[in-house]
């Protein structure tokens, strides 16, 4: 078997945001992203081999909870199936993957304040000018 990493968090987001975010974040690490399922909240990639690892496959499940709280599961795992240490390569893929999701969502306008409304996805993020500090 080979060797895994698993770790789920959840987000005060609606299930769209974080699903999106999800997205985004394995796309904007390079990792080539071969399924989008948004209706089952499944979403997967793979990396590259380089000179740590020959390539992991990256999962991640989301789910919704309530109109403003969602989840996500993200599991790392070696490609190649007879891999038994993985030098902490699966570790670094999760942790890099939700802190990239953590990003992606803190950079979108804040989800609508009634759940019945469609969110606002891939907007840029909402700057205010705020007067310097004297």
């Amino acid at each position: 078997m080979a060797s895994s990493f698993e770790r789920e968090v959840s987000f005060p987001y609606p299930y769209m945001h974080v699903f999106d975010a999800a997205v985004g974040a394995l796309r904007s690490k390079r990792m080539d992203v071969y399924k989008v399922e948004p209706h089952t909240g499944e979403i997967k990639a793979f990396t590259g081999a380089s000179l740590a690892s020959y390539g992991e496959k990256i999962e991640i499940f989301a789910q919704a909870h309530s109109p403003t709280s969602s989840s996500v599961k993200v599991v790392s795992q070696c490609q190649t199936p007879m891999t038994v240490i993985d030098w902490g390569k699966n570790r670094k893929n999760v942790e890099a993957t939700l802190a990239n999701i953590d990003a992606y969502l803190k950079s979108m306008p804040p989800p609508p304040a009634d759940p019945a409304a469609p969110p606002v996805v891939n907007a840029p993020p909402v700057v205010k000018n705020v007067p310097p500090k004297l």
